[in-house]
């Protein structure tokens, strides 16, 4: 399940993932994300799914980016996307993911959420 919210105070979108989370899931939290008032392409982003297992398989991740094309009118111009998860390999995987196609923006992984804050959102006080 992935709860999102607009955080106006520090100007980021958190994606927050608990229990199971699925690539359907991840696509219409994209897709709600491409369609809120308050989205703008350079918007930094936080996925945190650090309380989450992801129920994927390699050929989902590896469909990903076709998926994600076909959902979205657009694609992000800039902008940093943090992605937030315990597992050193699923970090791993995420990082291949993003090296491997381009998705506008630039992403990184982390174990913990204030790291992620911090890079994504840099110039917050």
């Amino acid at each position: 399940m992935i709860t999102s919210n607009f955080d106006s105070d520090i100007g980021a979108m958190i994606h927050t993932g608990t229990e199971k989370v699925t690539v359907d899931e991840i696509l219409d939290a994209t897709r709600n994300w491409f369609e809120h008032a308050e989205f703008h392409p350079q918007t930094p982003v936080i996925w945190d799914l650090s309380d989450a297992f992801l129920d994927m398989t390699i050929e989902e991740m590896r469909n990903m980016y076709t998926l994600v094309r076909s959902a979205l009118d657009s694609k992000r111009t800039g902008g940093r996307t943090g992605w937030v998860h315990p597992s050193g390999l699923v970090r791993s995987m995420i990082s291949l993911l993003h090296n491997e196609f381009d998705w506008g923006s630039e992403w990184s992984t982390f174990q913990g959420f204030d790291e992620a804050l911090s890079w994504c959102v840099p110039t917050r006080d």
